[in-house]
């Protein structure tokens, strides 16, 4: 026999506080509670409701045991096996049942896809706050009569214990409110020093009654202290209930009661934050955007600041030097890195990949025979000691050199006068190449990838590709080191294979050097990139490494300056490179990424023998002038509130549902109309929808970093539907390092680069996926990849190459290496 206070079941719940407890409910308030959801909702005749939501999840209690007990169905539907949970779009999809239960962000979700229903006439809105517009558009677009009904109702409280029905003559705030008490439910508002609050002001919701649970599952601690017993008093909304000691719930939500004396909720009591030293209402600025035009959904966040990573004790791996500061990196028990683990398996492989001397010279002796010019070659010259002994190696070989060095404003005067120095000694032309649209370069290079160095790359690569076209130059000599070519294009899946076909990684190297320079950014807007949309540029001119030709350690490289050349290690930048700015882009990446911009390149240095673990570490302890940094930054109009603060604080982030997308500074002006300055959001992110959890509630976890991958996206998210969809992003996430990626975010917003390319090609080749190097260059988001029908590896060109096709994924591979190697060619020391 089964009495009433025995134990029906325990539902683990974490609501706010993130910490999940369970909670235990008897038999006798699980039916008081089907019972009146009986007489609520389903008055006249049995229904059919949906099973489509875990039993975990106390929504599925209504859906479960309601239809059942009264005679009616349930329908049940199958749990998707991955992938995000979008059952409840089948059923209304399939609208076989009368009522479904669900959450706001579902009915939101639903109304987007505004499938015309007929059979469902009820829907019963829990666990979230109810706004008036989402039930408006609800029945605008699914069916005007719909019945919507507001359920209010803790876990600790059964489910439900208050309900108000939508009435859009009535209902003309911006919340729907909560209603009154179900039969047998007593409530309480009371503030923080337990008095009851009069009509209009805010309070803490207290429940009462015989559907409370028993408590939380052998937590007497907690239970003493969430279930109280308090005196009733004449406001508790129950004037039927003598006045005496009964055992409330607090829950913790904030409510008001309105005129109508009806409920109205407010948030919760522990969503008041404070951000700089001002106490806000999250609910309240959510209220004032969801009130302008265009936004239909929000949910306004904190963003903490990020702990500084120097603060947190940092493992490096004994062999490389390499940091667990640096994402995606895994250390053995023997506390070795996993890639040099890794590169010790292939690194025999891999050196097939460098040449000699003598194949330098071959290349050097074609140019000479391609010349129409009175140099052979263009060798790219930075003034740092890479380039400089690669200039004075390439000179001892017997070409024309002219050689190009990108003035962006911040070269150091010692680094100039190394420079002129060095080409007088040697006796070659040089030239300085300089663009007016430099700032803009830098503030673009440091939106995408958090460093000045990617910019200055590009802009001393398109120079130099025009400078070699105008003048009839057929080679162009950059000083990219060993390590470098490693961090930038030579990933572990290019050797993860019996036969590596060097001839085929060149191939690729040469399509990805193509499609690089015909990618949108702050380059091909003011630069003239005409000549280099066209496939015979890159015929007529090669671009090649010098140290892929010619190995040598750091410590070679510093005796022979040292002994052979007028060159001495500028002290105007605090370290070898040639630029000002250079500590900018360090800060920049430090402050944002949470490592040091240097650390991948140095600890592949060290890998390939050029640099001893001590060496590199040492270059990688920087002595920032933080206010020279800020100076530099005002200067080329860079503005970031994570970044260009004096310390990092607290913010507000605004999560925004709209069509169209609002524009954030129409938002900006908009609240301050409404709000003090220190309730606007320092972020807003432009979303199609909000994550939902299996739940149906809003998914906090997933809500993107505003710092990180969508800071500066342009589409607004739209989650991936189909398997393949679903694979290529996953497939993002994992290699790009972020936690979600949408069908129209553009790979390069994200972070992504030729490297990661390479590595996204690899493994989607490992699972079926028609996907190369190449078609991600060129379709460029997930929505667009997913639509290529092509066997792997097919890049979709004309070629018809048998030797490429059979090296495809390689081939798909590599051509990214060189796009990332042009964008990252100087990001070791010196850059």
């Amino acid at each position: 026999v089964i009495n009433g206070t025995d134990l029906a079941y325990c539902l683990y719940t974490s609501g706010s506080t993130g910490k999940p407890k369970a909670v235990a409910v008897d038999h006798g308030a699980l039916v008081d509670y089907v019972a009146w959801a009986a007489r609520s909702y389903v008055p006249e005749a049995p229904c059919t409701m949906p099973f489509y939501t875990s039993v975990s999840f106390d929504l599925t209690l209504t859906s479960l045991f309601l239809p059942l007990l009264i005679g009616g169905s349930i329908r049940v539907y199958r749990e998707p096996p991955s992938g995000p949970d979008l059952t409840v779009l089948d059923v209304f999809a399939d609208d076989q049942v009368d009522m479904v239960k669900l959450t706001p962000s579902h009915l939101n979700l639903v109304a987007q896809q505004a499938p015309r229903i007929k059979r469902i006439d009820r829907l019963i809105l829990g666990g979230e706050a109810l706004t008036t517009e989402t039930c408006r558009k609800a029945q605008a677009t699914l069916r005007p009569d719909l019945a919507l009904y507001n359920e209010y109702g803790p876990t600790e409280a059964v489910v439900g214990c208050m309900i108000h029905q939508f009435d859009p003559v009535r209902d003309t705030g911006q919340a729907v409110p909560i209603g009154k008490p179900s039969d047998g439910v007593i409530l309480k508002l009371v503030d923080r020093g337990g008095n009851t609050v009069p009509v209009g002001v805010p309070g803490e919701v207290l429940i009462s009654g015989r559907r409370l649970a028993q408590g939380y599952w052998q937590r007497p601690d907690l239970t003493r202290e969430k279930f109280v017993t308090l005196p009733l008093s004449i406001n508790t909304h129950d004037r039927d209930t003598p006045h005496s000691e009964h055992r409330f719930y607090r829950s913790g939500d904030m409510a008001r009661l309105d005129e109508a004396g009806a409920l109205v909720y407010l948030g919760r009591q522990d969503d008041q934050v404070k951000v700089r030293g001002v106490r806000i209402e999250r609910a309240e600025v959510e209220a004032a955007l969801t009130n302008l035009p265009g936004i239909n959904e929000c949910y306004v966040a904190v963003l903490e600041p990020r702990t500084p990573q120097q603060l947190a004790p940092v493992h490096r791996c004994p062999e490389c030097g390499i940091g667990s500061d640096v994402p995606g990196v895994s250390f053995d028990r023997a506390g070795l890195c996993k890639v040099c683990t890794d590169f010790d398996a292939y690194r025999s492989k891999a050196q097939g990949y460098f040449k000699t001397t003598d194949d330098l010279r071959a290349q050097l002796h074609e140019a000479r025979a391609r010349t129409t010019s009175r140099y052979d070659c263009i060798m790219l010259l930075s003034g740092g000691k890479d380039s400089t002994y690669a200039l004075y190696q390439l000179a001892a070989l017997g070409p024309r050199i002219l050689t190009l060095t990108l003035d962006n404003g911040y070269i150091s005067d010692e680094a100039k006068q190394n420079i002129t120095r060095v080409v007088t000694a040697l006796g070659v032309d040089h030239r300085f190449l300089s663009t007016p649209a430099m700032d803009a370069i830098f503030v673009d290079s440091l939106d995408r990838f958090s460093n000045v160095c990617q910019g200055c790359f590009k802009t001393i690569y398109t120079l130099a590709l025009n400078t070699a076209l105008e003048e009839g130059i057929p080679l162009i000599v950059t000083g990219l080191s060993r390590g470098q070519l490693f961090e930038t294009r030579l990933t572990k899946e290019l050797f993860d294979r019996p036969n590596v076909d060097i001839d085929a990684i060149d191939a690729t190297v040469l399509e990805a050097r193509k499609t690089y320079h015909r990618l949108e950014d702050a380059v091909s807007r003011h630069l003239p990139v005409e000549a280099l949309k066209l496939d015979h540029t890159f015929d007529r001119i090669k671009i090649i490494d010098f140290y892929r030709y010619h190995d040598v350690p750091l410590s070679e490289v510093y005796r022979f300056l040292a002994e052979h050349v007028p060159w001495i290690r500028p002290g105007d930048t605090g370290r070898s490179t040639n630029c000002l700015i250079n500590d900018v882009g360090i800060y920049v990446h430090k402050r944002r990424e949470g490592f040091h911009n240097y650390a991948l390149p140095y600890s592949w240095d060290v890998r390939m023998g050029h640099k001893t673990r001590e060496a590199a570490l040492e270059e990688l302890d920087d002595d920032i002038d933080q206010a020279r940094v800020h100076q530099i930054l005002d200067a080329i109009g860079y503005t970031d509130p994570e970044v260009t603060a004096p310390t990092p604080e607290r913010a507000l982030v605004a999560y925004c549902v709209g069509e169209p997308r609002p524009d954030v500074s129409t938002l900006r002006a908009a609240l301050a109309e409404q709000l003090p300055d220190a309730m606007i959001p320092a972020y807003f992110v432009g979303m199609d929808a909000l994550p939902l959890t299996a739940n149906g509630k809003i998914d906090k976890a997933a809500l993107p970093d505003p710092r990180g991958g969508r800071r500066h996206l342009s589409a607004a998210y739209r989650a991936p539907r189909t398997a393949a969809e679903q694979a290529l992003a996953r497939l993002w996430c994992q290699v790009l390092r972020i936690d979600r990626a949408g069908l129209d975010d553009n790979f390069y917003d994200l972070g992504g680069d030729s490297i990661s390319a390479i590595r996204i090609a690899a493994l989607a080749r490992d699972e079926g996926l028609p996907v190369t190097a190449v078609s991600i260059f060129e379709h460029q988001t997930i929505a667009l990849l997913a639509q290529i029908d092509q066997p792997p590896g097919d890049d979709g060109s004309d070629r018809a190459n048998e030797e490429v096709d059979a090296f495809s994924l390689i081939d798909l591979s590599t051509e990214d290496q060189d796009a990332l190697g042009d964008l990252l060619d100087g990001v070791g020391s010196d850059g």
